[in-house]
């Protein structure tokens, strides 16, 4: 929780791909802070790459916090440019 409460303070190249690591972590609470973090970053297109991984994250992912971002980023993708 404590690396993922700063992580909008960390450049976007370096921060989306550990938030991504973060989202199969066994801790909910982690998984949650880290889709959390995602959405800090959404404006950032850098995590447009990882959608795959965010789909398969949302598709076994119980936490709802969780969830919610994970939506709403996946909606945001699919929204034009």
């Amino acid at each position: 929780h404590a690396a993922t409460s700063n992580i909008k303070r960390l450049d976007p190249d370096n921060a989306i791909p550990l938030l991504i690591d973060r989202l199969t972590d066994p801790d909910r609470s982690v998984r949650a802070q880290a889709a959390i973090g995602l959405s800090a970053h959404a404006q950032s297109l850098g995590w447009r790459g990882h959608v795959p991984a965010i789909e398969t994250a949302l598709r076994t992912e119980t936490d709802p916090r969780a969830r919610e971002q994970l939506e709403r980023l996946l909606r945001g993708a699919a929204s034009p440019r």
